[in-house]
């Protein structure tokens, strides 16, 4: 059963509507704290549901009427200045045990660092009206957050061409540090790499088109983008906490 806005506001997940930040900092530099996600794994209120699921049928309709982002909601103890950025599909599960969803994923990051604060689109992106095409900020977000973690429970982001042209786009930046995190034991990432980046899909076909012909203008050719993304994959061991 998915929550409510009364459930998230009585696990201290969402503020009252009265205190909802009407003036929020520039997309890159909002962040929200690692134990958020403890808290709102721990409350118990939402269920195996994917990310994009959560969106659609949480995220979406209870910043509806207000048309801001759930970090406006989210109480003020856990809302900073992003440094981290969170790479993950929305298709991927977002809470679950097994394997561990991306927010449970995120919230075993509290114990290491409870300083960390994630960007991440579902939460730091309004989606009423931040979230077409090629989002302008993000290299500038890559940047602010210097540390960008590849998140994946069971659905591989290298199936999605906006995930792969994000990844990319931290390989190639200078200061910023990559990191992997899946949900499941004895796994590497070549485990969930195609080596067919071309084939991987977008939500809607305009933004499908838009990312390949920038990603072909950026790269060269997708032998060129392949090689980059694989060099990654090889060469990087991701963690499972």
């Amino acid at each position: 059963m998915l929550p409510t806005l009364s459930d998230l506001q009585r696990a201290n997940l969402v503020l009252p509507e009265s205190q909802w930040e009407k003036s929020v900092p520039p997309v890159h530099a909002r962040g929200i704290r690692s134990t958020y996600y403890r808290a709102l794994v721990q409350s118990g209120v939402v269920g195996a549901i994917c990310t994009r699921d959560f969106i659609a049928n949480v995220v979406v309709p209870i910043t509806a009427a207000a048309k801001v982002s759930w970090w406006a909601v989210v109480p003020n103890e856990y809302r900073g200045k992003c440094n981290a950025f969170v790479s993950h599909a929305w298709y991927d599960m977002f809470i679950r045990e097994n394997p561990r969803g991306v927010a449970l994923t995120l919230a075993l990051e509290a114990d290491r660092d409870p300083e960390l604060f994630f960007w991440m689109d579902a939460f730091c992106l309004n989606q009423h009206t931040e979230i077409t095409g090629l989002t302008p900020t993000l290299h500038k977000t890559l940047q602010e957050a210097g540390t960008v973690y590849v998140t994946i429970s069971d659905y591989a982001l290298f199936d999605r061409s906006w995930c792969m042209y994000e990844l990319a786009s931290a390989i190639r930046m200078d200061g910023v540090t990559l990191c992997a995190r899946v949900g499941k034991p004895a796994c590497s990432l070549e485990d969930y790499y195609s080596g067919q980046p071309q084939s991987a899909q977008a939500f809607d076909k305009r933004d499908k088109e838009q990312i390949d012909a920038t990603i072909l203008k950026e790269y060269g050719s997708w032998d060129e983008f392949d090689k980059l993304l694989y060099h990654f994959v090889e060469r990087t061991s991701p963690m499972y906490l």
